[in-house]
């Protein structure tokens, strides 16, 4: 049938030929020829292929870098601001001459992605010619400056350690463009003869730590033949002087105040709780006003723990004189008006007496322990902070020398012993 839109043909016309129509049919192992290590690999095959690919690799870029700068940490974001040099060293008779090299044509000229960048541009378009006729090596300083994500492990906030990462992939070759993969022969690897610096930073928010790398391959998701991936992770602790002064001690005088309402007797049943009730809006509405400061993220950070405390402290003291207005509230209030037992509401208020004191010394015990238990937690967070830290990435071999030849110690894992003498060298 045909649509209800279509135009009727003239009486005697010629009725249209059909349209004719071609089906595209696909072999599925011409599929899996074409692509192969898309489709007839497995996971394990893939991974042992691309394994083998990297050792046989013998086109290596050398890398290494100069930070410049580090700006905000969004901890709403997690993102961060970057600048820096990137050095990038080849043999010419490998790779070919740099594409800045003035004194032949240029016959290589490497792509570089930053994967988990928002946004990022290069400072100098030109870049800046190097050489190392020593080594046989020349190539070119490129000076990025960008705004990159990672993920910030917060559990220990405000007490933390970051690796602030910027990740690079090797791309397409301008020249030729040819894929950089492990499967053509490609590869990134830290300069031996260069070590990962960064330049003093002024920051009243963070101490920023020995850089640290690490070498791996992209993987089958973002891209079906594996390149190297390079991660320069800038490791920083946070000073948490700001949130104890500001956040810590604020709280920490609401806890010690709640504690005054004791001195209220136990027969003002109203102002007691009107009084902790105060407190506890204050606490709340303490929490709201710092929110967009501190990360928002789906599990508990230190601090969050210590609210949670506050809260709980705060909340004991209405349920149990709650229940017990409810208990002995109505014998009680027969002293104040003079009917009733007298007699029986004095012992009412003996009881009263008697649940006050109690309370009050649980409370005592309750804010001792309470504040024992969190600095456990802390050191626990410190301990798991130094061992990230070792599980950062590893130290160049340039920049490990560097440092032992100043007087800085490191423990076995890299991690430094003598903050203090490093932060003195980065400060020259």
């Amino acid at each position: 049938p045909r649509s209800p839109l279509a135009t009727p043909l003239p009486p005697g016309a010629p009725s249209p030929r059909p349209m004719a129509t071609t089906t595209l049919k696909m072999d599925a192992s011409a599929v899996a020829n074409a692509n192969p290590t898309a489709d007839s690999l497995t996971g394990a095959q893939w991974l042992a292929q691309t394994e083998a690919n990297m050792e046989k690799a013998d086109k290596v870029v050398f890398i290494h870098f100069r930070v410049i700068y580090v700006g905000e940490v969004n901890l709403s974001s997690q993102s961060f601001l970057c600048r820096f040099d990137m050095m990038l060293y080849w043999k010419p008779e490998v790779l070919g001459q740099p594409s800045h090299d003035e004194t032949a044509h240029k016959t290589f000229d490497p792509i570089l992605r930053f994967p988990q960048s928002k946004s990022w541009s290069e400072v100098e378009d030109l870049g800046v010619a190097l050489a190392l006729p020593q080594l046989g090596l020349v190539g070119e300083r490129r000076t990025i400056e960008g705004t990159f994500t990672c993920a910030l492990e917060m559990e220990a906030f405000p007490f933390d350690v970051q690796a602030l990462d910027v990740v690079i992939h090797l791309g397409r070759d301008k020249v030729s463009g040819r894929d950089l993969t492990f499967e053509n022969g490609y590869r990134l690897a830290q300069a031996p003869f260069g070590a990962n610096m960064i330049a003093p930073q002024i920051s009243d928010a963070y101490t920023f730590r020995p850089c640290r790398y690490t070498l791996t391959h992209t993987t089958r998701l973002e891209s079906p033949k594996a390149r190297s991936e390079y991660m320069l992770s800038v490791v920083v602790s946070r000073r948490a002087g700001y949130y104890v002064s500001n956040h810590y001690a604020f709280l920490f005088i609401i806890l010690v105040l709640s504690l005054s309402f004791f001195a209220i007797g136990p027969e003002d049943y109203a102002n007691r709780l009107i009084a902790n009730m105060t407190l506890f809006l204050i606490a709340v509405a303490f929490r709201f006003s710092v929110q967009d400061g501190l990360p928002k993220i789906s599990y508990l950070t230190a601090f969050d723990h210590y609210m949670l405390f506050t809260f709980v402290f705060l909340f004991v003291d209405p349920v149990v004189w709650s229940a017990a207005y409810i208990a002995f509230g109505g014998r009680s209030v027969a002293l104040l008006s003079g009917a009733g037992d007298y007699s029986g509401a004095v012992a009412v208020l003996d009881v009263l007496d008697q649940w006050n004191a109690y309370l009050f010394y649980a409370k005592l015990a309750l804010l001792g322990l309470g504040h024992a238990a969190l600095y456990v937690q802390y050191r626990g967070h410190a301990r798991a902070a130094a061992k990230a830290i070792a599980d950062i990435g590893a130290l160049d071999p340039a920049l490990l020398e560097l440092l032992q030849s100043n007087g800085v110690r490191l423990r076995a894992d890299g991690t430094v012993i003598n903050m203090d003498k490093y932060i003195k060298l980065t400060e020259g």
